[in-house]
């Protein structure tokens, strides 16, 4: 594995935050990570990047899409980005299967909608 591939450890605690489960609803790798927008200012309507996701898209894990302009942008991860989450799933105390089941299933069972 090459040494780009390993999340970090604020990564991979930005990821368990934002994958776990919120009133009832289990969120998905393949749907994304919602960002926020600018609301005024230079930036208006620009997605508002946390520190951690800029480091993700400089180290090619995640890239930022509005696939629907009426929608937020969101980051969703590469295939690069993918790999590591997988790697990183393996240590059960990175990502602890009785929290985030639902990302192995996602990952390595390939469950399909």
């Amino acid at each position: 594995m090459l040494e780009r591939e390993i999340l970090t450890p604020r990564e991979a605690a930005y990821i368990r935050l934002e994958m776990q489960s919120r009133l009832g609803v289990i969120p998905r790798l393949r749907n994304g990570i919602l960002l926020k927008n600018w609301k005024a200012g230079p930036m208006k309507g620009c997605p508002r990047l946390p520190s951690v996701i800029a480091s993700m898209i400089e180290r090619g894990l995640v890239e930022v899409r509005q696939l629907d302009p009426s929608q937020p942008s969101r980051a969703y991860f590469t295939s690069l980005g993918i790999a590591s989450i997988t790697a990183a799933i393996q240590n059960s105390r990175v990502f602890p299967p009785d929290r985030y089941g639902h990302l192995v299933r996602e990952l390595l069972h390939d469950v399909a909608d």
